[in-house]
């Protein structure tokens, strides 16, 4: 039945205003609630080295896969870091500190929130030796160290640093090979200087002459260091050793 109470007038102009804009009002409440928190996300977590400790100083910088939008914050000394506003998506990642390897962590930020372990371990730097050798050379001699010095990738060596690189302490160079001498090669070799400071799974690295390979492995194999220190606790450390042979 009819309610003959009801007012059935049409509705002015002046309410019909005042509810739209309420309604827009709303709307804008809501949509903007959500950019806020897409814009608002918070990435945190901290950067330690192999042993677990604390890196202090790392730069970090995030690359928006779509939009290639950077964002970049420096750990704090006790290895934090946080990035304030991340919008949804993924990110790429790059993370350098002095003595450490370069990393490239992956982060997938989703409704606000990051699935990704945020606690990131960053390797030891590796070092670079580089030897000449020539055909005319007096006979290769075992020595004792070189020069003290930075070394590539690596912190110069100080006992009191967190890190301190190794020293060789044995140093055989490589014998040209006597049936090779009108000949020049480069060998390039990989290894491991292990916690007692010998040399550990080296291996020759691209196709080269058998005579050249086995000179240079003969010696590099022989080499010898204080290891590296991590926080006092020797530690591997990886070595990459490229040998001229130059008439």
């Amino acid at each position: 039945m009819l309610n003959t109470t009801i007012d059935r007038r049409s509705v002015s102009n002046r309410l019909r205003l005042g509810i739209t804009a309420a309604a827009l009002f709303v709307a804008v409440v809501i949509a903007g609630s959500g950019a806020a928190a897409q814009i608002g996300s918070a990435l945190s977590g901290s950067v330690v080295d192999t042993l677990n400790n604390a890196i202090p100083n790392v730069t970090m910088t995030l690359r928006n896969a779509v939009t290639g939008e950077r964002f970049t914050v420096t750990s704090d000394t006790d290895g934090r870091f946080t990035f304030d506003a991340l919008p949804d998506g993924d990110y790429q990642g790059e993370t350098n500190a002095p003595g450490f390897n370069t990393t490239h962590p992956f982060f997938r930020i989703k409704d606000g929130k990051s699935n990704q372990p945020t606690v990131i371990p960053l390797p030891l730097g590796s070092i670079e030796e580089s030897v000449t050798v020539t055909n005319n050379a007096p006979p290769p001699s075992i020595t004792g160290p070189p020069a003290r010095g930075p070394r590539a990738g690596m912190p110069a060596r100080d006992p009191n640093a967190p890190i301190v690189p190794p020293m060789k302490t044995r140093d055989v160079r490589p014998l040209y090979p006597q049936n090779r001498t009108d000949e020049e090669a480069t060998v390039f070799l990989n290894g491991i200087i292990d916690t007692n400071g010998l040399m550990k799974g080296l291996q020759v690295l691209q196709p080269v002459n058998d005579d050249f390979a086995r000179a240079a492995f003969d010696a590099v194999n022989d080499w010898q260091f204080a290891p590296t220190r991590l926080h006092g606790v020797p530690v591997d450390t990886a070595i990459h050793i490229t040998v001229r042979f130059v008439r």
